[in-house]
C-alpha cells in the first residue's frame, strides 16, 4: 500500500485483484494512516462500496488520512470506467503473493524450496490470516520454518519433535484425518516429500494410509505389522499384505524395511498410550488381521489378543499332553510354550497370571521327575515332615495357586487337570503322613528328634534367648506354604534365616497337637506343655514358663501380647506400650500373636492375597522395631490349615476337621491315640487325612484339626537382620527351594504357524514366587 500511494499520493481508494479473500480486520493502521479493507465479489459490491466511501468523506464521518482498499477477484475488464476512475492509477494492482510472505516474516529472500510451490502464500494467509512471526535470521525464510507452521497450524501436528512416533500419534485423532484428506492434493504430496526426508521413508506410506483409511487405522496396522513383517511368515501372507496395500497403502508395495520402521514406531507409539486406548489398539489391530486373513498367525505378534490367546491355548495342550504321558520331550514343548507366552506384552513381569504360569512349569517338572525316578514312601515321620519341608508344601504353594481368575477358559481347564493331577499324588503323600503321625502319636513321641509344639519355647526360644533378645511372633493358622512365600518376602527385605548363628537355607519343622486346633495347639506352644485354654491362660503361662525365666530378667519376665493388643480400631499404629516394650533391652524374650491367616479361614474365598510382609499390617512394623532393637526374630504358628477344595459333609461331634471316636473310622479317615492327643478326648480323636472331607455344614475358605501335614506341620524359622559373625562363605544365601522349583529358560525361534520352536540357548531364571492364594 505505501509503494502505491508513493506513486499516487492523492488516491484514496485502492483496487487489488486477488485471488484469495480478506478474511482480517477491516480496519489496519499504519502510523496515522488508516486502511478500511473490504472484500467485493461483484461490480455492484464495488460500487456500493465505494459510494459508501465516498459519502462519509463528505460527511467527515472517516478521518482525512483513511484510504479504502477493496480486494476483488474480478478484473479489470469486469469493471466499468467510472470505477476504475476512482482508483489509484485507474486500475487493479496485482500484489506479488510471494511479496506478502515476505513481509509477514520480515524477509528478504525466500528458499528456492519455497518457490517450487505457489500455492504456499494463499495457504498461509487462509490458514494464518493473523499471523505474525518474528523476523527470520538473516532475512531468509526457508522451508524448514514454514513447514512446521503448515503442521501445527494446518494439520494440528503439535508434538514438539518430529518422528514416527509423533506422526502416528496424530494420526489417531479422527479430526487430524479429515483435515489432512480434505486438503490439496499438491499440499498432500508436499508434506508426504517434506516428512519423508525428515523422519524416513515410513513417514510417505503412513500418510498414505492416513488418506486412504475411513478410520485412524495407521497406528493399529503397524501394531498388526509384527504379523505381516515376521520372519516366520515368509510368504504365506502375501494375498494379506496385498489386502494391505489395496485398502490401506493407494497399491504402494513399500519395502520390508519401511515397514518394520512402521512396525517398531507403532509398539513404541501405543506403549505411549493410557490402557483404555491400548486395548482399542489392539482390538482394532486384531480386527484388520481378521479382515485380510491373516488371524491365524496372531501369535506371531507380542501384543495381539488374539494371538495371546493362541499362545495361551498351545501352553494348554502342551500341558495336558505332559500330564497324560509326562516326558522330557513334553517338558521341553511345555517350556517352548511357556517361553512365548513370555514375551507377550500382556503377560506383565510379576503379573499374578505369570505366576500361575510359572507354578505350573514347576509341577510339570515334578511331575516328570517323578515319572522317571519315583519316590519311596516315607519310612518314619521324620523322614515324612523331612519330605513336607522339602517338596511337598512346594507342590502345596504351587498346585493352590492355580485355583482361581484364568480368564482363558482352556487354559483354566488344564490348570484344573494339573489341580486334580498334583492333589491325587498329594493325597497319597497325605495318607502315608497320617499313618506315621498315628504310630508316632502311640508309641514314639516321647523318644524322637521331632519338635512338638509344645517344646518350641523350650528347645528353640530359651537357647536363642540366651545369645540375643528375641521377638517371637506366631501368626495362627500359618502353614509350610504360607510360610515360605512370607520367608522368601522377608529375606527381600535384608532378612536371614538362620541357625545358631549360621545361615540356614530352611526353616525348621514344628508338629501341632491333634487335633490341630487353636484352643489346644497355641495353648500347649505358649505354655510350653500340653493343656487347652485362651487368651489368659496363654499369657499367664507363657509369663511363667520355666525355660524362659531362667534367660529373662527377674524384672522383666517373658512378654505376650495378643491381637487385640497389636493394633486398636482408632490407629492403624502399633501401640507405645508395645513398642516401648520391643525396644528394651531389659525386655530379653517378646511373644506377640497375629491372627490374619486363621481369619481368612473363615472368609476371603474369593479375594486374592498374596502372603507378603506388608500384607499382614503389623508384621512390617513389627521386624521394623525388630531390626531396630538388635533382636531375633522367630517366625512360627500353632497349626496350619487346608485350603477348600470340593470338600464334603460328614457328620461329625467335634470341629471342622476332627470327632470323637464314637464310631469307627471310615475310608478317609484315621483314628489316633495316644499322650499328645487332647484329653477331654479321652486321648484318642478321629481325624480325616484326606483335603476333602469336613464336618461343619458350612463351606469356608479353609479348614485345621485334621492330620494333613499342612495343618500338622508348624515353621520355626529365625530370622536375624544382623551381620553373621562366622565364616558364610560355603553355606547357603538363599532360601531353599527343590531342584524341580527352578524355571529353565530357553531363548527359542519359531519355526512354522503350529507355534513349533527350536533351542538355541538355555540359562537358569532367578526365581519369582508366586502367591499361594493367587487367583
Amino acid at each position: 500500500m505505501t509503494a502505491i500511494l508513493q506513486r499516487s499520493p492523492d488516491s484514496k481508494i485502492i483496487g487489488i485483484h486477488a485471488k484469495g479473500r480478506w478474511t482480517g480486520n477491516r480496519q489496519q493502521h499504519d502510523g496515522e494512516r488508516c486502511y478500511q479493507i473490504e472484500q467485493c465479489d461483484s461490480p455492484l459490491a464495488i460500487r456500493l462500496a465505494i459510494q459508501q466511501f465516498e459519502r462519509q468523506r463528505l460527511q467527515e464521518e472517516t478521518p482525512h488520512e483513511t484510504v479504502q482498499v477493496f480486494v476483488t477477484p474480478m478484473e479489470e475488464t469486469d469493471l466499468s470506467e467510472d470505477i476504475l476512475l476512482r482508483l489509484a492509477k485507474q486500475r487493479l494492482f496485482i500484489i506479488d503473493p510471494w511479496q506478502i510472505v515476505k513481509s509477514l516474516f520480515r524477509a528478504t529472500n525466500i528458499d528456492p524450496r519455497l518457490l517450487e510451490h505457489p500455492w504456499i502464500p494463499e495457504l498461509l494467509m487462509d490458514w494464518m490470516p493473523n499471523y505474525r512471526h518474528a523476523p527470520v535470521l538473516g532475512g531468509f525464510l526457508d522451508a524448514e520454518v514454514i513447514w512446521p507452521l503448515f503442521l501445527q497450524h494446518g494439520l494440528y501436528f503439535k508434538s514438539d519433535r518430529l518422528d514416527l512416533v509423533a506422526l502416528l500419534q496424530w494420526s489417531m485423532v479422527p479430526e487430524h484425518i479429515e483435515q489432512y484428506q480434505q486438503c490439496s492434493e499438491p499440499f498432500r504430496n508436499a508434506a508426504c516429500d517434506w516428512l519423508s526426508q525428515r523422519i524416513g521413508k515410513s513417514a510417505e506410506i503412513i500418510l498414505h494410509c492416513v488418506e486412504q483409511s475411513s478410520q485412524p487405522d495407521a497406528l493399529p496396522l503397524g501394531l498388526a505389522l509384527q504379523v505381516l513383517c515376521h520372519p516366520d511368515v515368509q510368504n504365506k501372507l502375501d494375498k494379506s499384505m496385498g489386502k494391505v496395500e489395496e485398502r490401506f497403502l493407494a497399491g504402494k508395495t513399500p519395502s520390508m524395511g519401511v515397514l518394520e520402521m512402521w512396525r517398531d514406531a507403532a509398539q513404541q507409539a501405543a506403549r505411549q498410550c493410557s490402557a483404555a486406548i491400548q486395548q482399542y489398539l489392539i482390538q482394532r489391530s486384531d480386527a484388520i488381521l481378521t479382515d485380510i486373513g491373516a488371524e491365524l498367525y496372531a501369535h506371531l505378534s507380542e501384543s495381539s489378543e488374539l494371538g495371546l490367546n493362541q499362545r495361551l491355548l498351545e501352553f494348554s495342550n502342551r500341558l495336558d499332553s505332559l500330564i497324560k504321558k509326562p516326558t522330557e520331550s513334553h517338558q521341553f514343548a511345555l517350556q517352548q510354550a511357556f517361553n512365548n507366552l513370555k514375551t507377550h506384552q500382556a503377560i506383565e513381569h510379576g503379573s499374578r497370571r505369570l505366576q500361575r504360569l510359572e507354578m505350573a512349569i514347576r509341577l510339570a517338572q515334578w511331575i516328570v521327575k517323578t515319572a522317571l525316578n519315583p519316590a519311596d514312601p516315607a519310612p518314619s515321620l521324620e523322614d515324612a515332615i523331612a519330605s513336607y519341608m522339602n517338596c511337598g508344601s512346594y507342590l502345596d504353594w504351587a498346585r493352590y495357586s492355580l485355583r482361581l481368575a484364568e480368564p482363558c477358559r482352556e487354559l483354566a481347564s488344564a490348570y484344573g487337570r494339573l489341580f486334580k493331577h498334583i492333589t491325587a499324588l498329594r493325597e497319597e503323600q497325605n495318607h502315608r503322613f497320617a499313618e506315621l503321625l498315628a504310630q508316632w502319636t502311640e508309641f514314639d513321641s516321647e523318644r524322637s528328634g521331632i519338635i512338638p509344639v509344645e517344646k518350641i519355647l523350650e528347645r528353640v526360644v530359651s537357647p536363642l534367648a540366651e545369645k540375643q533378645s528375641v521377638l517371637l511372633i506366631l501368626i495362627d493358622g500359618m502353614s509350610i506354604p504360607v510360610a515360605h512365600e512370607l520367608i522368601s518376602h522377608c529375606i527381600s527385605k535384608g532378612w536371614q534365616l538362620t541357625s545358631n548363628g549360621h545361615c540356614h537355607h530352611t526353616p525348621q519343622a514344628g508338629l501341632a497337637t491333634i487335633p490341630s486346633i487353636t484352643s489346644f495347639s497355641r495353648a500347649s506352644l505358649l505354655a510350653g506343655r500340653l493343656t487347652n485354654g485362651q487368651q489368659s491362660l496363654e499369657t499367664k503361662e507363657f509369663a511363667n514358663h520355666i525355660a524362659l525365666l531362667k534367660v529373662c530378667k527377674k524384672t522383666s519376665p517373658p512378654l505376650l501380647f495378643h491381637k487385640d493388643s497389636l493394633q486398636t480400631n482408632k490407629s492403624p499404629i502399633i501401640p507405645d506400650e508395645i513398642a516401648f516394650s520391643i525396644s528394651s533391652s531389659k525386655n530379653r524374650i517378646i511373644g506377640v500373636v497375629i491372627n490374619a491367616v486363621d481369619d481368612l479361614l473363615n472368609k476371603g474365598d474369593q479375594v486374592d492375597i498374596t502372603w507378603d510382609i506388608e500384607r499382614i499390617k503389623v508384621l512390617l512394623p513389627l521386624l521394623e522395631m525388630a531390626r531396630d532393637s538388635k533382636r531375633l526374630v522367630i517366625l512360627t504358628s500353632d497349626h496350619g490349615h487346608i485350603l477348600e477344595n470340593a470338600s464334603k459333609y460328614e457328620q461329625g461331634n467335634g470341629a471342622e476337621r476332627w470327632r470323637l471316636a464314637d464310631r469307627p473310622a471310615k475310608d478317609q479317615e484315621i483314628k489316633i491315640r495316644g499322650p499328645r492327643v487332647q484329653e477331654k478326648s479321652n486321648f484318642e480323636v478321629i481325624v480325616p487325612w484326606t483335603e476333602t472331607l469336613r464336618y461343619c455344614r458350612n463351606k469356608k475358605n479353609g479348614y485345621h484339626g485334621g492330620c494333613c501335614p499342612q495343618e500338622m506341620i508348624v515353621p520355626i524359622a529365625v530370622l536375624t537382620s544382623q551381620d553373621i559373625p562366622v565364616d558364610t562363605s560355603n553355606l547357603p544365601q538363599q532360601i531353599y527351594h527343590p531342584e524341580w522349583w527352578s524355571i529353565q529358560s530357553t531363548q527359542s525361534t519359531r519355526v512354522n504357524s503350529g507355534m513349533d520352536t527350536c533351542v538355541k540357548t538355555s540359562q537358569s531364571l532367578n526365581n519369582n514366587f508366586g502367591s499361594l492364594f493367587t487367583p
